[in-house]
């Protein structure tokens, strides 16, 4: 459904009438401002309001959508459909409505759709699914296709499913399958996962976690890694990393392993503090 044109065409309409945004506010019992939403393509009527103001401008909902006939249709139907039933539209036309649908009514049409249902077409109506129903289609085609036709969904799945789904792909795919998931995590399922994938592996593989981690979570698994595999070893990491911690670990290499073990992170630290603190 183009809401441009549609908004075009109820301006159009209500200064034909000699109407205000003001009085047809009050003859549908809803804001001016909601009004003006719709005049200008931001938003568009809910679909139990398009019969009333196809009324209040005395023309049929066909003109009111400006003769966008199968989208008009596939209104009529939804309109003339008893609450709870499934609604039959194909996934097309559900596309271009739903804007206008309430969560319940675009759940029952895609459930009529499962059969034809694209992860392109999920992508468009994720939108307007609820999040319980939306994060069960989106089992189906993890199980099916993978991470990959997910991408899309991510906002608008919940991070407890996310958390789960993370967990799942890692399992499988190892941490590198995470790239596209990980800023749609919570710190706790980041951390989480950074700190099982550090003892199986150690920070070589995580650099596309660092941006993310919590300044505990990274400082706590870059003191480990220092401890089991020197300083050198937290070379992608010391750019997210506070430099007064390291500092720190350098002050503690130097004096372990001399001035040869902090070479790697010299970018990072301040050496003429290093020099004076060992005379």
């Amino acid at each position: 459904m183009d809401m441009k044109k549609v908004g075009k065409q109820i301006a159009k309409l209500r200064k034909e009438k000699q109407f205000t945004q003001m009085g047809v506010a009050d003859k549908l019992g809803v804001t001016y401002q909601a009004i003006s939403n719709w005049e200008r393509g931001e938003t568009m009527p809910d679909i139990t309001k398009l019969p009333e103001l196809a009324e209040v401008f005395d023309v049929s909902i066909d003109e009111l959508l400006v003769n966008q006939k199968e989208t008009a249709a596939a209104v009529k139907q939804l309109i003339e459909e008893k609450e709870g039933e499934p609604i039959d539209i194909p996934l097309e036309e559900l596309k271009s409505v739903a804007p206008i649908l309430t969560v319940d009514q675009v759940d029952l049409s895609v459930k009529t759709n499962t059969k034809t249902l694209q992860a392109s077409d999920l992508s468009a109506l994720a939108p307007f699914l609820s999040e319980a129903y939306l994060e069960e289609l989106a089992e189906e085609f993890y199980h099916d296709s993978g991470l990959p036709d997910l991408v899309k969904l991510f906002p608008f799945l919940s991070n407890e499913y996310l958390s789960k789904l993370a967990e799942k792909e890692y399992t499988s795919n190892g941490i590198k399958a995470l790239k596209s998931l990980v800023p749609f995590l919570s710190q706790e399922s980041i951390a989480e996962i950074a700190k099982i994938e550090f003892t199986k592996n150690g920070l070589h593989e995580m650099s596309s976690l660092f941006p993310f981690l919590n300044k505990n979570c990274m400082e706590e698994i870059s003191q480990q890694s220092y401890e089991r595999d020197g300083l050198s070893s937290l070379r992608s990491a010391a750019p997210f990393l506070k430099r007064d911690f390291l500092q720190e670990l350098a002050e503690d290499a130097i004096e372990k392993q001399g001035f040869s073990e902090i070479e790697p992170l010299l970018p990072f630290i301040d050496v003429d503090k290093l020099v004076k603190a060992r005379r």
